[in-house]
């Protein structure tokens, strides 16, 4: 049984005991109160609602709660609304009466009058001197730049004043002070004013500063044939020797001018003398002595007579004849007696009766005949000897002695009788050879150069800049490295050189380091001490006494520099340094070479844990050849150094056994010297460590080294192979200094990995074991005092204070103690005091690690320099660490400008997108960060993470979302970071989400729902780079920032940027610097970058034109034309081509823009008071053309505008035939147009003005024309100069828009006035009035220059106001137009075609193309591969190659086909000149091979037997060379030899290219090398091979070469197939593809491998042969087995050697060993005839060093060589090694004495080199067993010495006294090599 009860209303429960709650069902809306009541409820609105549940919203406008008839607003918020008062009228319910000009409400400031406004508010009417709303502002009157000359403004009150830089004075800085004035320089020496200093230009024979030095032109030896020179001011003085004058001592005096010979004797001029060469008949010195012909007794019976070169004979009675040599009776008898020819032929005389015996004429030669009783007597001439004068006397014999009848040494070659000839040396001429030949006649030498005549030959004196046989080549100054501290470009030949310095030098050759004391930067108290591009600042009252430099090195306390990455929030204010780099075990930083000199110094201070790390590597690189290296590294916990100057000294190490792992920092000083190679280290501290002493003097000339890498190598750079391994450091490292180098930071090096930045080395709390503790606990360590700037806390015990391990919060400062002598030192004194940084910039003192006290400028935005001193432009933000910029809210960049109409939604009410594109190498900083408004718990935060970057967001004051991109970025690229996020829009919550990608990679992304109340306050300013506030937990980023977006809308960073701190422009690539000057193109690559220029400009940066030695006078602008001609525009004031004529200028005539884009123009000084009120009036009249009136300025003032609106300025110029008048006061452009202008009208007249807003026109009179600018602002800031006719610089672009006319007046305009006054009176422009401060072209109206030149040969004068030029016509260039246009000339027109890189050459028809290698085609346009070069000689064809060592022994093979019978095949000289010394070529000649060389004593000519074929239808081989001077020639089998030559000499020194086909310049071959004329050689070439070299013959194994194309047009050359393959082109593709089909058992691209090679088993770096169709493993050293998979070892003293095996030896103790003493010692076995056992030295060229021991034909065979080969090789017949028994074998080397053993017996002792020419071994610490490496010919290597390899066992190798045998198994390298027999 049971009950229920029915409860009454209001009552509820089983027994109706529980009153219901109404209120429990929520009924009242609208967030209302419920109250309970009993059956009931009541519902408590809140304001705004009504109802019975509250659920009606109350209209709260119904009351009419506004008053004073203001207008009720009612709120979307219930229960509010609002008031909108009428004027006067104020409050919440506009109850409150309102005066806006109450005194109490301050509306206007600084004094202002208060007006009311109708609508109820105030204006405000200003004192002069401020502007804005409230006149709050106080007016820049500096905004419009008025002081010139880098003045700094500084502003007041309404005024300002200048304070001018040094060299300038005047109210705006505009007067130049002139420094010329006190007339400083001496010696004639002209001043030339300049900025705040002055130049002398001295004359001729002075230098210096002032002139004052005298130049010593005696140093350079001007005087000639042995003349003493006095140096004297100005000049000098040549005191000739006897029979030579001229200023130079250059003229031989001639001594016979006075003719001092008599009779017609004739003078020979000699060195001063002379010689009398008489005529006949005369003798003596002055040919005063008549011979006495009478002297022989020529008159047989007479008297003589004398005559000149006669005689005459008076006869006795009875006697006639000339010499009266006839008896009268005998021609008597003669007539009339008969004659009996009996009587007559006995010669008997019977009764004295006679015959004339002469009747018969028997004396020959013109002999005279004398009669005489019973006989006769001849007389014979001169040169005629003998009874009957039938002997030719040699008449050169005759002469007495010690008299030549040939002078200068001629030889007397013996005529017919008394004639003869003489044959004259070289260098006279003559009969007698009486004639110097004077070569200087010719005029061989040029550029200026003075000639020096020479017994046979000339000499050359060049000027300064040229060199040569004929001064013909340019001298590269350069070579030298004459820049200490800079980069040197060399000038126009005969100009020297320019050096472009390195910051912090000066001087011509950066000698100087410049003084930055100069600019006082240290407060009172303290001394400057100049650095290189910085100061230190040293306290005055302390002693500073010198140190050397060991004691510089103190170590520095315990002030741990840690990484940034580890650094807590705490620390995040602690300053950086850029110089000091963590590196993270797989870092690295790599920077560009050093200069080395003799002795080089590196200082480093470092600091690690690490027991393993290199820290600095530097090498020449791995494309030399050198073995140069230097290595600072950390092995096994021990700082060590290793270094290598040349391969014969080896490798050199330092071993400091100072173990530098404990974290503790050092320092460590590094002295390498390069000439001898040695070394010294010291760690600061420690003792300092020597290398040992080196006996070799290298002679190295290294100048600069390869790049210089810290911390580590990067994967892809090779190190010099002894330096490895390279291990990568960690911990942190500074490259204090290299060679006088500083500034090693991360931003100046070219490339890198994974670094950061250490802690400055003043941080009390970073100790070595932070690298690895958490950063929130400092562990405990002794360390210094901290620094005051870091606040600590401190527990004294006793005398020290020590620092506990504290934990530190993430926004607290981290207590610290410390361990230090109870006296603690003085705090130092600051050197930062309030104006020592300029520009509002801040101030912090900082301390070096020796205690020098230095300051750092933090500068704001816009300023850089080390006082903030400099202006700077920002275009891309460069961020160091310590920098940051400020932007406005998100909220204001999204703000649109009508945004007061149309509110943007606030950014936290959607998703917003952030895009940021950065470049950086850091691997920790901050990027971004924004925080919620008055300090709130939201924010946003981008930062970099061990290089990621990571992105926070926090959405309220305990929820935070993280997200990371999970990519590195800092490798110093550009790299696209995108953020999206969003944030709680709503008081009860909402969604928060982060989102970040890299390189539009895939997103990562964060999202979380809160559902508590958050705050609503936006996110205040952006911060990038740092937040400047010193309690937030940023590291400082260290990179550039590129570019920002926020949603669709780009941010111009530096525009936008509130403020800003240490902010630089991004250092971007080279190219990016836009470092080519005169329009050059800068082209660049991962390597290097290069300049091109346009055609009149040439050097490395296009620096040089026509213009850089200006022929242009009086400050004119000097315009280049080509590259030697340029145009001058004159200054105002000058005219002519020169400029060098003055005019006055009364009416201005201005040319407009001439074809260079320069306008004619006259600056005058600026008007300061244009601001309200201006009017002008001129006159001006226009030229005689169309575009006179078309678009052109007549008058500008106002801002160097960037082409923004805003730029004040007015303008007045001619557009379409009206004038224009436009002003912009900075809120729009007012423009007003005149009528179109009468060309009737002779001279216009203008008038226009403006007051405040409204402008005015008034043209010829008529009407004036208003106009009025848009805006409220009406003054116009244009304090610039005022600028007539055109402008400056003019380019439209750099004009503000709206005042840009595009080119300058052409016309006259004069009468020019104005005024800033309505009741003014006109005043012309100019201070002084009418006197412009500059101008360019301007002429005098009326005048013409061009009636002054004339132009040639059909030029036109160009008129350019006074500027004048020449227009040549085509063909003709120069001034004038008189000379003429080379077809290769870049004027030419059409201009020559010929490619980038190639050469124009000049034709009689037209020119042609020198293509470089790798180009073809006319012009060289088409790219070309070559596989077997075709030479051409019509197109002066030729390849070169790098040398080889061809000096004992030239072995030359070719294979070439041939279209002509002439040509050179191969050449190759010791000097490439006609005067080439030693050469070698080989060239075909009348269809013969010929081979000539010269070794130094003459000419070897061999010549072929057979002959060519001239068709090219025949590829023929060619084998020529020589062995020492014994030479031969085979062709295609057939061989000459030429015999051998007793005494000649047997090397051939030669240093250029080998050349192929033809030479670079033919005229340089030697003219004993060819036969006839050099000429190219034409035909195809597919061989080369020379000494056992096989050369490339490509466009790639060449080193230069011009005009060679592919014999036969296809990529299949004689050599690309291998091992027989045969090669096809895959023409359907391309001529460029081919094809191998390879004979087997050969395969892959080339034929180059073995089929059975292919998946070879092979081991540890084993070398697969094939065999038999199979294949063998030539196993390494240390490896044995079928696949090499066996190790020997540990040891190894016996080698066994199988033909094709060797091993190659190091030896380490190369450096200690004495090299006049050698001695080695082995076993060895063999049963073989025939091997190389041993070569001790590098088998790498003929005059290397050696001692080569093996066995021939059995024997025992030993050869040396210490240079030259002068010891021929030995070989022991006596003694057979056979049968495979063992031999001990010792041989030593002591100098030149050697000395075999042999089983213990003595077998040889011998002086090899007797005269001891050469006396040391030098091996290179190298040494060969057995063979050499296999691809390495042994006959070839030891010049035929040996041919084959050892075979057999060799054991117990010993050298020199070491009593250990050499272990195999270390310092060497092998193949295929096992174990021997013991």
């Amino acid at each position: 049984m049971s009950y229920e009860c029915r409860c009454l209303p209001g009552w509820e429960g089983e027994f109706c005991q529980q009153e219901v709650d109404e209120c429990s069902s929520e009924p009242c809306k609208n967030s209302a109160a419920c109250t309970d009541l009993f059956n009931g409820y009541r519902c408590q609105c809140m304001r705004g609602w009504a109802g019975l549940d509250c659920s009606e919203d109350v209209n709260e406008c119904h009351s009419q709660p506004c008053l004073n008839g203001a207008q009720c607003l009612e709120s979307h918020l219930p229960g509010e609304f609002s008031c909108t008062c009428p004027p006067f009228f104020r409050g919440p319910l506009c109850s409150v009466p309102f005066d806006p000009c109450d005194p109490a409400h301050k509306h206007c400031l600084h004094n202002a009058t208060c007006l009311r406004r109708s609508n109820g508010t105030a204006g405000c009417r200003c004192r002069p001197g401020f502007e804005g709303t409230r006149c709050e502002i106080d007016t820049e009157e500096c905004i419009s730049g008025p002081c010139q000359n880098q003045g700094r403004c500084l502003d007041g009150v309404n005024s300002y004043s200048c304070n001018c830089e040094p060299g300038f004075s005047g109210q705006h800085c505009e007067e130049d002070i002139n420094e010329c004035a006190s007339d400083p320089c001496q010696s004639g020496g002209i001043c030339q004013d300049l900025a705040n200093r002055f130049r002398c230009n001295c004359p001729p024979g002075y230098f210096g500063t002032l002139c004052e030095l005298d130049v010593n032109e005696c140093e350079v030896s001007p005087c000639l044939h042995e003349g003493v020179c006095i140096n004297k001011p100005g000049g000098f003085k040549c005191v000739c020797r006897p029979g030579y004058a001229g200023t130079w001592c250059e003229l031989s005096i001639d001594e016979c001018v006075s003719n001092p010979c008599q009779n017609g004797g004739s003078c020979v001029d000699e060195h001063n003398r002379y010689q009398c060469s008489c005529a006949v008949g005369f003798m003596g010195f002055h040919c005063e002595i008549n011979i006495d012909e009478c002297m022989s007794g020529p008159c047989l019976h007479g008297r003589c007579i004398d005559g000149v070169d006669e005689y005459y004979c008076q006869c006795e009675w009875g006697w006639t004849g000339d010499r009266c040599q006839i008896n009268i009776d005998d021609h008597v008898f003669t007539l009339f007696k008969p004659v009996n020819r009996a009587f007559m032929r006995s010669g008997t005389d019977y009764g004295g009766e006679g015959l004339d015996e002469c009747s018969s004429s028997p004396c020959l030669n013109g002999g005279s005949c004398v009669d005489l009783v019973d006989k006769y007597a001849c007389f014979c001439l001169d040169g005629h000897s003998g009874k009957n004068c039938e002997i030719d006397v040699d008449i050169c014999l005759e002469s007495p002695t010690n008299v030549s009848l040939c002078l200068n040494a001629g030889t007397c070659l013996d005529g017919p009788g008394s004639n003869f000839t003489c044959s004259c040396t070289a260098g006279f001429i003559g009969d007698f050879c009486e004639v110097e030949v004077n070569e200087c006649c010719s005029d061989p030498c040029i550029h200026g150069a003075v000639c020096q005549d020479l017994l046979n030959g000339y000499l050359c004196h060049c000027r300064a800049g040229w060199t040569g046989l004929h001064c013909e080549l340019d001298v590269n100054e350069c070579l030298s490295q004459p820049c200490n501290q800079g980069m040197c470009l060399q000038n126009e030949p005969g100009y020297g050189y320019t050096c472009f310095c390195r910051p912090g030098f000066v001087g011509n050759s950066c000698e100087h380091n410049y003084n930055d004391c100069l600019l006082q930067p240290c407060p009172e108290g303290y001394s400057c001490v100049d650095g290189i591009n910085e100061v230190s600042c040293q306290p005055t009252d302390g002693d500073m006494l010198s140190e050397n430099w060991e004691s510089l090195f103190t170590p520095p306390p315990w002030d741990s520099l840690l990484p940034t990455s580890t650094l807590s929030p705490a620390d995040s204010d602690a300053p950086t340094d850029p110089s000091y780099i963590h590196y993270s075990g797989d870092s690295y930083l790599e920077f560009e070479g050093i200069d080395l000199g003799a002795n080089n110094n590196i200082t480093v201070r470092f600091q690690t844990q690490k027991a393993q790390g290199t820290l600095l590597y530097v090498d020449q690189g791995a494309d030399t050849r050198g073995f140069f290296f230097m290595k600072l590294f950390i092995q096994e916990g021990v700082l060590q150094y290793a270094f290598s100057c040349t391969q014969e000294e080896g490798i050199r190490r330092i071993n400091t056994s100072i173990r530098v792992d404990d974290g503790a920092p050092y320092i460590v000083y590094v002295r390498q010297h390069l000439a001898p190679c040695e070394a010294e280290v010291v760690i600061s501290g420690y003792e300092k460590v020597r290398s040992r002493p080196s006996n070799y003097w290298s002679g190295l000339t290294i100048q600069k080294t390869s790049h210089v890498f810290i911390g580590g190598l990067p994967r892809r750079y090779k190190p010099y192979q002894a330096a490895e391994p390279c291990s990568n450091y960690t911990g942190c490292i500074e490259i204090i200094e290299i060679n006088k180098l500083q500034g090693f930071y991360t931003s100046s090096a070219i490339a890198g990995s994974n670094v950061g930045n250490c802690r400055s080395h003043w941080d009390p709390f970073g100790t070595p074991e932070s690298f690895t503790q958490s950063p929130n606990v400092r562990a405990e360590r002794p360390i210094t005092t901290p620094s005051p700037s870091v606040q600590m806390s401190l527990q004294t015990t006793q005398s020290t204070i020590t620092l506990r391990a504290v934990p530190i919060r993430p926004w607290q400062e981290a207590p610290a103690t410390t361990q230090h002598p109870a006296a603690p030192t003085q705090p130092p004194t600051p050197v930062c005091h309030d104006a020592l940084c300029r520009n509002s910039g801040s101030c912090r003192d900082l301390q070096r690690p020796n205690g020098a006290q230095f300051f750092h400028c933090d500068c704001p935005l816009h300023f850089t320099g080390r006082l903030c001193e400099k202006d700077t432009t920002i275009f891309i933000p460069f961020f160091n660490g310590t920098s940051y910029l400020e932007l406005p809210s998100l909220a204001s960049l999204l703000q649109t400008p009508n945004a007061s109409q149309f509110p943007s939604p606030r950014p936290e009410d959607t998703i917003l997108t952030l895009y940021l594109t950065v470049r950086t190498t850091a691997a920790q900083g901050t990027i971004l960060y924004s925080q919620e408004e008055n300090d709130g718990d939201r924010f946003l935060h981008v930062f970099l993470q061990d290089g990621i970057p990571v992105v926070k967001l926090g959405c309220s004051d305990v929820h935070t979302l993280k997200a990371d991109a999970e990519k590195t970025i800092n490798t110093n690229r550009l790299t696209a970071i995108a953020i999206r996020y969003q944030l709680p829009s709503s008081r009860s919550g909402g969604s928060c989400m982060i989102e970040i990608t890299v390189d539009n990679g895939t997103a990562q992304r964060q999202e979380e729902s809160l559902l508590q109340s958050v705050s609503e306050a936006p996110l205040g300013s952006i911060f990038l780079g740092d937040v400047p506030s010193h309690g937030y937990p940023a590291v400082g980023f260290v990179g550039c920032i590129q570019q920002l977006q926020v949603n669709s809308k780009e941010i111009y960073i530096a525009g936008e940027a509130l403020g800003g701190r240490n902010i630089h422009n991004c250092d971007p690539p080279v190219c990016q610097h836009l470092p080519c000057r005169n329009g050059g193109t800068c082209i660049s690559d991962a390597e290097d970058w290069y300049c091109e220029c346009t055609p009149l400009y040439s050097g490395r940066l296009c620096q040089f034109t026509a213009c850089q030695w200006s022929p242009c006078g009086h400050g004119a602008t000097c315009i280049p034309k080509s590259h030697l001609e340029a145009v001058c525009l004159c200054p105002y004031g000058r005219q002519g081509l020169l400029c060098d004529e003055a005019i006055n200028i009364t009416r201005a005539r201005f040319s407009g823009t001439d074809e260079f884009g320069y306008t004619s123009f006259i600056a005058y000084s600026s008007i300061p008071s244009l601001s309200l009120y201006y009017e002008f009036q001129l006159k001006l009249t226009f030229a005689d053309n169309v575009s006179a009136l078309k678009d052109n300025l007549i008058l500008f003032s106002g801002q160097k505008g960037q082409g923004i609106d805003g730029d004040d300025f007015l303008v007045l110029g001619i557009r379409n035939g009206r004038i224009v008048h436009k002003f912009n006061l900075g809120s729009g452009v007012g423009t007003i147009v005149s009528d179109r202008v009468n060309r009737s009208v002779d001279i216009h007249t203008v008038n226009f003005g403006r007051s405040l807003r409204t402008g005015w026109l008034k043209v010829d009179g008529k009407r004036n024309k208003t106009g009025t600018s848009h805006g409220h602002l009406a003054g116009l800031n244009a304090l610039s100069h005022v600028f007539v006719g055109g402008y400056n610089e003019y380019t439209p672009e750099l004009l503000p828009l709206g005042s840009r006319f595009r080119n300058g007046f052409q016309g006259c305009i004069f009468d020019l006035e104005f005024r800033t006054r309505r009741d003014g009176k006109f005043v012309p422009l100019g201070k002084p009035e009418g006197h412009p401060n500059s101008g360019r072209s301007v002429g005098q109206c009326g005048v013409t220059p061009c009636a002054l030149v004339t132009c040639r040969n059909g030029g036109v004068c160009v008129d350019s106001g006074s500027s004048v030029y020449c227009h040549c016509p085509f063909g003709w260039k120069g001034a004038l137009c008189s000379e003429t246009v080379s077809v290769c000339d870049a004027e030419h027109r059409p201009p020559p075609l010929c490619a980038y890189g190639s050469t124009c050459v000049p034709l009689p028809e037209g020119y042609t193309c020198l293509c470089p290698l790798g180009t073809g085609g006319l012009h060289c346009q088409q790219a070309m591969s070559i596989s077997d070069p075709f030479f051409s000689g019509n197109q002066l064809s030729w390849m070169s190659f790098a040398p080889v060592n061809i000096r004992h022994s030239t072995d030359v093979r070719l294979q070439f086909q041939t279209l002509s019978p002439e040509g050179i095949l191969f050449y190759t000289a010791q000097h490439l000149s006609a005067q080439a010394g030693d050469f070698f070529c080989v060239s075909l000649t009348s269809g013969f091979v010929q081979l000539r060389y010269n070794l130094g004593s003459g000419t070897n000519v061999l010549q072929s037997t057979n002959k060519i074929d001239p068709s090219g239808g025949t590829w023929h081989m060619v084998k020529a060379g020589r062995m020492g001077h014994q030479g031969y020639l085979v062709l295609d089998g057939v061989e000459v030899k030429l015999n051998d030559t007793e005494g000649a000499m047997t090397t051939l020194d030669v240093a250029t290219d080998l050349f192929v086909g033809g030479v670079s310049d033919l005229s340089s071959i030697s003219t004993f090398a060819v036969e006839n004329a050099p000429v190219g050689f034409t035909g195809g070439l597919r061989e080369l091979i020379l000494n056992g070299h096989d050369f490339d013959l490509s466009e790639a194994g060449a080193v230069g070469g011009a005009n060679v194309g592919d014999w036969d047009g296809t990529a299949c050359g004689y050599k690309v197939c291998q091992n027989g393959g045969r090669c096809s082109t895959l023409s359907s593709v391309s001529t460029e593809l081919f094809a191998c089909a390879c004979p087997l058992p050969w395969i892959g691209q080339v034929c180059d491998q073995s089929v059975y090679c292919v998946n070879n088993l092979c081991q540890h770096g084993a070398l697969c042969s094939a065999v038999n169709g199979s294949y063998d493993c030539m196993c390494t050293l240390g490896w044995v087995g079928t696949h090499c998979e066996v190790q020997l070892g540990p040891t190894m003293t016996s080698l066994r050697f199988v033909g094709k095996s060797y091993t190659k030896y190091r030896d380490p103790k190369f450096n200690t060993r004495n090299l006049r003493y050698t001695q080695v010692s082995f076993n060895f076995t063999t049963k073989e005839n025939e091997g190389l056992i041993l070569w001790m030295g590098r088998a790498e060229h003929d005059d290397d060093d050696y001692l080569a021991v093996g066995i021939q034909g059995g024997h025992l065979k030993i050869a040396v060589n210490l240079g030259e080969k002068f010891s021929q090789p030995i070989t022991f017949r006596n003694v057979t090694l056979c049968c495979n028994k063992w031999h001990y074998l010792n041989v030593s080397l002591n100098v030149t004495l050697m000395q075999v053993f042999l089983g213990g017996e003595r077998v040889l002792f011998e002086d090899v080199d007797p005269f001891e020419r050469y006396v040391a071994m030098n091996y290179a610490g190298q040494m060969y067993f057995g063979g050499f490496e296999l691809h390495r010919n042994i006959s070839t290597v030891t010049s035929g010495l040996f041919t084959k390899g050892f075979m057999g066992d060799l054991k117990d190798v010993r050298l020199y006294q070491d009593s250990k045998p050499l272990q195999f198994l270390q310092n060497s390298e092998g193949v295929n090599m096992f174990k021997g027999n013991v």
